[in-house]
Order: C-alpha cells, then structure tokens, then sequence
C-alpha cells in the first residue's frame, strides 16, 4: 500500500506541475493581454541631477522591445521611428535643450535632423537618408503635422500660476501677486516630441538608447523652499513598462535634513534616501498610470531660479502631501484589508479542503483494504469469469483499460470448457470438408502437425465453431446435457450468433467476423450489454459498495480553487509567489485527494469473497511450490484457466502448470490425456495461442465496425514579494500611518498627478 501511495503522490506531482504550468500561462497571458501593446519598455533607468538654478539634467536609458504588427494585407509594418512627448507650460517646464541621443546597443550617436514622418518613405530611403537621427518638433497641433522647434527661440517665458491667473494656493501666494500680473499675457502650452529614427526594425526583444537633455523652468522659488514636480511620464502615457529605476541628485551641500520628497505611483514602488540624493523603483507601470516626484529643498543651496514667488511654500506642501498620503493610505487599507482576507480565505479554504480531502481519501483507502487476506484458495472462485474480472479491475489488481478484453476471454473460454464453442487455430478454410462438430481435439493437433505448418501461422487467427447445443440440438454431441450458461456467456454468444447468422456458417475464423461486423452499426451495444451483464454479475455478490464521493468532491473544490486564485493572482495581481505558496499546494493536494481516493468499499462478506479471489490467484502463481500436489485433473485446471484468463495471469499460470506438470509439454500425452478439455489442451498444446489474445481481439475492435462506439522571472518576484510587504503594512490600522513627512520612506503613494513633463512614449 504505501508503493501505491508514493506512486499517487507522485502522479499528483506531475499533475500539479502540468496544471499549475497552464495556470501561469493563462494567467500571465489575461495579464498581458489587459496591459498589451505593440512596443514596450523593459526597463526605463534615470540619473536626475538637480541644478543650482533649480532645472533638471536627466539622462535616462530605455530598453525598448518591439513586436511585430501587421497591416490589414498581413504585411509586416517595420519600425522606424521612437519618440516621447513632453507638455511645456510656463508654470512648469518651460524648454527642453542639450538633447543628445546615442544608441547603446551599437554605440552609435544620432545626429540632429528634421523632424519626418516615416508613412510616406520607403525603407529603402529612410534607412539610408533619416534612419540613426533624432529630432525635436512642436506638436500642439497633432502628431500627424510636427512643426520645427527651435529650443533657443520657442522656448516658453517662466510664469508663477498666479501670474497666469491659477490658484498659487493662499499660503504660498500674496494676495496681490495675480492683480498685479493681470496686464500679463497667459503663454500657451506646447507639446513637444523629441524622437530618434532608427533602421527599419521588423521587431526587436532589446534596443537600447540613451537620451541626455536639460528641463528647463521645473522649479519655482519661494522665500522658505524651492520646490519641484516632475512628471516623467504621466496618465496619457500607454506604453507599458516593466520597471523603472530613478537616481536624482540635488545640489551640493542638499542632505536628508533640508529636504523633502514624496513619490506619487500607485503600484508597487520603493523608495530610499542615498546621500546627496534620492532612489526610487516602480515596478509594472500599465498604460495610463502617472507617476510623479515631489521634492523640496532649502533656498542655501540654490540660486538663480526663473520663477519666485512672494510666500511660503514646505509647510503648505507637507501638509498637502501628508493629507494625499493619508487618504492614499486610508484607500489602500481598506483595500488591503480585503485583499487579506481574500488571501486569508483561500489559505483558510485551501488548507480545509486538503485536510479533509486526504483525510476522506485515506478513508477510503483503508475501508477499501483487504482485511482477511486468505494466503491460498484452491476452489475455483464462486463467482462468473465476467464478474471475476470486473472485481479484480475494481478493487485494482489490473489496469481498467485491459478489462474487457479479460472479461471476454476468460467467459470465451468458459464457453469453450463447457463445449457451446470449440476454438480452433488458423483459418477455416484449412477445416473444409470436416464436420469440426463431431471431430475430436485431438484429431485436428495431428492433422494439423501432419500438414507441417508453421506454427506461427496458425497463431494468425482462430477458427471458432458453434457446436450443436448452441442452437438446441437435440443431436448427441457426447459432451452430455447442456451446462446452464449466466447471463454474461449468453451475452457473448449472442454475438457469435451474431456472425453465424451473417455468415451462414457455424464455422468462421476471426477474419470472416471482421468482415461480416463491418457493417453492423449497433455491435458497439451488443459489447455493452456483455460487459453491463458482467457488471451486474459483479454487483449480485454484494462483496463491493460504493464509497462516499468526498474525497473527490472535496479534490474537485481545491483544484477548482487552486486554479481560480493562481489565475487571480496572475492576471489581477502579477504576484508569483501568492500564486507558489497558495496555488500550487492547493492544487496539489486536490489531485492527492482524487487520486488517493477509492470510489469502492469491500463488505463484511466481501472481505471474504475477495480473500478467496486473491488467495485464488495466489495458489495459481505459486502452484510449482507446492508439493502436495494431485494428480493432474485435467477438467479443474480447464477452469482454473478459465479465471486466469479473468484476472490476466494466464501467462504466469501454464508456466506454472508446466513446471508442477513436466507431461503437459508432450503433445502425445496432451492428445491422450486433455482432449476432453479445449481450454487447457489448446492452451498447452504447442502452436496454439487462445485465451487473452481471442479476447483482446473481440475487445480490441478488430472486427472493424463491430467495435463502433468504443478509444522576466526576477523582477515579477521582486514585484510579488514588495506587494505583499506592501499590502501587510497597509493592512495596520489607519491611525498608525500619519504620512513620511517628506522623509521619502515607506514606498509612493498614489497622490496628484500633473507635474513638469506629463510625459508619454510611443513609436510608429
């Protein structure tokens, strides 16, 4: 027993891996498909230097992939060109200069050129006179009609939002600035593209570029702090990204003590302070999702900044950006609280549905046990060939996929031992003009041996023989009165008469019933009834009832919920390690429970029916030992064949038979002596296969128609393992989160977006 529980646990294994494989599939495939696109960044890295005037150096590296598209003819649209798209606004960022581009997958560096629209060139002229080029262009109007833009003229003049008639809040602004400031004109917004043109590119896993420029204008003065938002890329953005990496620098002589910043992203993200400076990691950025880094730092060590204003401006922002953080936490608490509990509950419902399942099925398993094992029984087996063999497929002594052929070979031979059939070896056209109903066992081994055919092409097929009591002859077959047949030899011979009534012959080989069968479109429920009369034969001994299905039911459930949440956890969450730690012991332990499980249990009388059937085939694996032996009696080993053929030793038992019996390998003494027995006389006689191999052809469907209706891993466990973090913490109560207080700790939040840039990026 406990072999076939390690071969249980090690089919579940095997499943588990199979199921959990598609589990991540599926779910990694609904998670990319609700964040897909054409081109992605793998990894977006920037090193900010914060300048004394308060603009930004930023020097960013992108690790673009780019899939293939096709066009309506399914032609392949290559690649040509990539670009971003900043928003300047007087208020914010007010011009864009010292661009340069390099490609660091070659170590090219892009020259400067005007702006192009790849549609309208062939691949030809564009990689020859635009491709390995960047350029800057003014797309207010659309991206389809770019404008040149000329950073040292188009630039925007720096403006307070008080000077352009917005809210500079009421701490941070005077009273009188924006009266004063009415005669001023409002600059208008501009968008503008910085793209680089690369070689028609079909598709690509990698390309990486760097791009350097200066942001002009981002910070703004006040009379206590200089503050700054920068919006690297924000909600219009619908290119997805798989991580992004930040380093940003301030001036020199900056450090924790005199400044503050706060990151706004609403997926997992960390945050950290690194001397002079600060780094921050957001990981999966989806299309659509901002995010934005709010800094502040003393006036020291700044000078020179376009744009004051007359107010104070940390104390506002702390406040402002603690009330963002608290709702942002108080949001995600409650969001965290339920997705606890989610989690909680699978892992509730998980680890019940496995106690109780493998509990159920260890049940089973022992309700299902032989208790009084009997070590040998030498009486034939008080049950029919067919209900031999299905007991013996039930209570899994031998493979379900073997069991009809063993059903019909065993109750073949039964009608063979009890003279309604004789089987004879080869074709039957060798038989014409011999009455093979009146002609003895015997008779036919030595005309057979004395035709000297080879042995091997007897073996080919099986002539079968209906004799006289098939049909209720009254004609003396010296065999004396009819045995009564149950109802699963009748079944059987219903189809033998099946093929003598479609042949016209009570002789035919297996060939001629192929061909006969061919067309019998309802031979499938013929082979039904047999096998559903062998199954009742079976069910009346009362040895067997069916076990409770809990074990299974419960299997089922933990899959079913095993799957559900490793695909959530995929799809929704993009967590591995929830899907590791829940999923995949659910789903083991589901298929543990199914497989351990038995769907039968042996009765109080059963115990003894299946002790003598096992204690049966027993005696005949074991039979050469035994030295008491009797005198070979010809007729009981005809039946002990009979059910070897049931249980499917047949093999093991005339090696028995003629080791214990050295005579039954003699052909003269066979002829002599085992005549009068058709199962054992041409099972041992040489040349002659029956048994098995007749019942696996009629169940094998060899007779044509007759057998009708029968045959990026690391950065996702990164990302899992801040999620959980993340989520256990936000889980606390609310009144223990009261904001980092620009200490720049404890991960983003997603706060307001709106900052200097209001980046996207895209490619066509």
């Amino acid at each position: 027993m406990k072999k076939r529980v390690w071969l249980s646990m090690l089919s579940s294994v095997i499943w588990t891996v199979v199921i959990c494989a598609l589990v991540f599939g599926v779910g990694f495939l609904i998670a990319k498909e609700s964040n897909s696109s054409d081109l992605e960044y793998n990894a977006l890295d920037y090193d900010v230097q914060v300048l004394d005037d308060g603009d930004l150096r930023i020097t960013e590296t992108i690790d673009v992939r780019l899939h293939e598209r096709e066009d309506s003819d399914d032609d392949v649209i290559p690649w040509k060109q990539l670009y971003q798209t900043y928003t300047l606004k007087a208020s914010q960022l007010t011009n864009i200069t010292d661009i340069s581009v390099r490609n660091l997958s070659t170590g090219e560096e892009y020259a400067q050129t005007v702006p192009k629209n790849p549609k309208y060139l062939s691949t030809g002229e564009w990689n020859k006179e635009y491709a390995k080029h960047w350029y800057i262009a003014d797309v207010t109007s659309g991206a389809s009609s770019p404008k040149p833009y000329d950073p040292a003229a188009d630039g925007l003049e720096s403006r307070t939002r008080a000077q352009m008639g917005l809210d500079e809040q009421a701490a941070t602004a005077s009273p009188d600035a924006a009266d004063d400031e009415d005669d001023l004109e409002r600059p208008r917004d501009k968008d503008v593209e910085i793209g680089w043109n690369i070689p028609a590119t079909n598709s690509a896993k990698s390309m990486r570029f760097e791009i350097a420029m200066t942001w002009e204008g981002v910070a703004t003065e006040y009379n206590d702090v200089t503050k700054f938002q920068w919006e690297p890329f924000g909600p219009e953005n619908m290119t997805p990204i798989g991580v992004v990496r930040a380093k940003v620098t301030f001036p020199e002589g900056v450090g924790e003590g005199d400044s503050w910043a706060w990151l706004h992203y609403s997926g997992n993200s960390t945050t950290k302070r690194i001397p002079g400076g600060l780094e921050f990691t957001a990981y999966n950025v989806r299309s659509k999702q901002h995010l934005d880094l709010v800094a502040m730092m003393t006036n020291a060590h700044v000078g020179d900044v376009a744009r004051h204003v007359d107010g104070d401006a940390k104390q506002w922002t702390i406040d402002d950006e603690t009330r963002q953080e608290r709702e942002w936490h108080d949001r995600q608490h409650r969001r965290a609280v339920i997705r606890l509990c989610v989690w909680i509950a699978v892992a509730i419902a998980v680890a019940l549905l496995s106690f109780f399942g493998i509990r159920a099925a260890l049940r089973s398993r022992r309700a299902a046990r032989l208790t009084s094992d009997i070590d040998y029984w030498r009486d034939v087996p008080a049950m029919t060939p067919g209900a031999a063999a299905v007991m013996w497929t039930r209570i899994g002594r031998a493979p379900s996929a073997t069991r009809t052929s063993r059903e019909m070979a065993a109750t073949m031979m039964s009608l063979i031992d009890k003279k309604y059939i004789a089987v004879y070896p080869g074709e039957a056209k060798r038989y014409a003009g011999i009455d093979l109903s009146r002609v003895g066992a015997a008779d036919i081994a030595r005309l057979l041996a004395s035709d000297g055919t080879n042995p091997r092409k007897l073996g080919k097929t099986s002539t079968i023989v209906l004799l006289p009591r098939v049909f209720g002859s009254t004609i003396t077959d010296g065999y004396g009165g009819a045995p009564e047949l149950c109802r699963s030899e009748q079944r059987l011979l219903g189809i033998l008469r099946e093929a003598y009534e479609r042949l016209h012959t009570p002789v035919f080989d297996i060939k001629q019933m192929n061909k006969a069968f061919r067309q019998w479109e309802d031979g499938h429920l013929s082979v039904e009834l047999f096998t559903e009369a062998c199954d009742d034969e079976c069910d009346a001994l009362g040895a067997l009832q069916g076990a409770s299905p809990a074990a299974v039911t419960l299997g089922i459930f933990d899959i079913v919920i095993g799957v559900l949440a490793g695909v959530y956890f995929m799809a929704l969450e993009g967590n591995v390690l929830l899907t590791c730690c829940l999923s995949l012991p659910a789903v083991f332990c589901g298929l543990l429970s199914c497989i351990l499980h038995k769907d039968f249990r042996i009765t109080e009388s059963g115990q003894r029916t299946i002790g003598e059937l096992v204690g049966f085939e027993r005696y005949l694996e074991d039979f050469s030992a035994f030295a008491d032996r009797d005198v070979l009696d010809v007729t009981l080993w005809g039946r002990y064949l009979v059910y070897a053929a049931a249980l499917g030793v047949s093999r093991k038992v005339l090696q028995q038979l003629a080791a214990a019996y050295p005579q039954v390998n003699d052909a003269a003494w066979l002829d002599d002596n085992a005549a009068a027995s058709g199962v054992l006389f041409w099972s041992a006689r040489p040349s002659t296969i029956v048994g098995a191999s007749l019942g696996s052809a009629l169940a094998g469907g060899s007779f044509g128609a007759f057998s009708g209706g029968f045959v990026d891993f690391g950065s996702q466990l990164s990302s899992g393992m801040a999620s959980v973090q993340s989520t256990i913490s936000a889980a606390a109560p609310s009144s223990s989160s009261g904001g980092s207080g620009g200490s720049f700790s404890g991960g983003g939040f997603g706060g307001s977006s709106g900052g200097s840039g209001g980046g996207s990026f895209g490619g066509r």
